[in-house]
């Protein structure tokens, strides 16, 4: 987990570097760029929110062009599908970038069910209110979703030759993802 977390936060560091720089020269240029890593990547407990923040201006044109097309909101389960294996095509053609948009739709597809079950429940929203433990309950899910987030998004580096390896690593061996996110 620390090695993961480790390996995100440089490549986010890396991206927000260069992005910044590049951005200022445009600045100085006189044109207006889009922002990009609007939000820090350990502020992101969700799918949704880290894919927002982390290439907003890439994020805008997908939107625009493909998401809204193909139904938007009232088809997002399936349209998220189409969306990752054409960015991870378009990163490289690399079977390891189509794991990586496999495990990112796998796990996406697992957030937005549950969020969309769990929020919209009237039992939910009176357990919230009325338990104390329940931000605890909470600080656990979004702390899972962390972990999921780095798996997918360490997918690139296993292909699918050892991403069920890689998998199992992070959530079923000893010192593994489940268990840091236990402790937390």
């Amino acid at each position: 987990m620390i090695v993961g977390m480790w390996t995100m936060e440089f490549m986010y560091m890396k991206f927000f570097c260069i992005w910044r720089f590049f951005r200022s020269v445009t600045l100085l240029d006189g044109i207006e760029a889009p922002e990009n890593m609007i939000r820090c990547m350990c502020n992101n407990y969700t799918f949704t929110g880290f894919w927002k923040s982390w290439h907003a201006s890439f994020n805008k044109w997908t939107v625009r062009y493909m998401y809204v097309p193909m139904g938007g909101t009232k088809t997002q389960v399936f349209t998220i599908w189409p969306i990752f294996f054409f960015i991870g095509l378009w990163h490289d053609l690399w079977w390891r970038w189509v794991s990586w948009a496999l495990c990112n739709c796998v796990f996406f597809s697992i957030e937005m069910i549950i969020i969309h079950k769990l929020y919209d429940c009237t039992f939910y929203k009176n357990f919230r209110e009325k338990y104390a433990f329940s931000m605890w309950l909470e600080a656990f899910i979004k702390a899972w979703n962390v972990a999921l987030l780095v798996t997918a998004n360490l997918a690139i580096t296993h292909g699918f030759e050892s991403l069920p390896g890689f998998i199992k690593g992070c959530f079923a061996s000893e010192g593994s993802m489940l268990a840091s996110v236990c402790m937390t």
